[in-house]
């Protein structure tokens, strides 16, 4: 079995979170609102593999990129489901479940993510996604 990845959750949005009562240090922009037009981000930590990663996707109408080589950006417009795929060199791919979800706080209301980890799969078992 591959070295496992670490794989941390940094919601980047949830920055204005915990903000219930005064004072309250909201951002002076306020929060996104939770409509289907406002986007939810996710930023995940991947320690790279000596294999490489040779593909990473999601499914539409979420996207996944690289924003440097240990760090893979998730975003999405409004809540809902992300599934992601990390393929690496030899044949291995771990599928993770993003949830985007509504969050309401004393800034307003604002999108939250939390992964779960599918499962990783092999070059010759693709039942799980990949």
């Amino acid at each position: 079995m591959r070295k496992a990845i670490l794989f941390v959750a940094v919601i980047l949005m949830a920055a204005v979170a915990g903000c219930t009562g005064a004072p309250c240090n909201c951002p002076a922009s306020g929060c996104d609102n939770c409509s289907a037009n406002s986007t939810g981000w996710a930023a995940f930590y991947v320690v790279p593999d000596a294999g490489g990663v040779s593909r990473l996707d999601a499914d539409s109408p979420c996207s996944a990129t690289f924003d440097t080589t240990e760090r893979m950006l998730v975003s999405r417009l409004g809540p809902g489901e992300c599934i992601v795929r990390i393929s690496y060199g030899d044949g291995v791919t771990f599928v993770f479940q993003v949830q985007f979800t509504a969050v309401v706080g004393g800034c307003g209301c604002y999108l939250a993510a939390n992964s779960t980890l599918v499962g990783p799969v092999d070059a010759g078992d693709q039942s799980t996604g990949g």
